[in-house]
């Protein structure tokens, strides 16, 4: 049994993004599998949700 902390990274980005940001993770994580995984947003503000599309391009 290994143990060792761990901390948790919430990216937010478009679903059209995620598989680069599982490609990094994967070759940026020491980790042989890392945890990656995607969630999507059913609502938000339409303000903030615009926002995260302009910054992600």
């Amino acid at each position: 049994v290994e143990s060792s902390s761990e901390y948790l990274l919430l990216i937010k980005t478009a679903a059209d993004r995620f598989p680069a940001v599982r490609d990094a993770l994967g070759e940026l994580h020491s980790y042989e599998l890392p945890e990656c995984v995607a969630i999507s947003v059913e609502e938000g503000s339409t303000e903030y949700l615009d926002w995260i599309g302009e910054s992600v391009k």
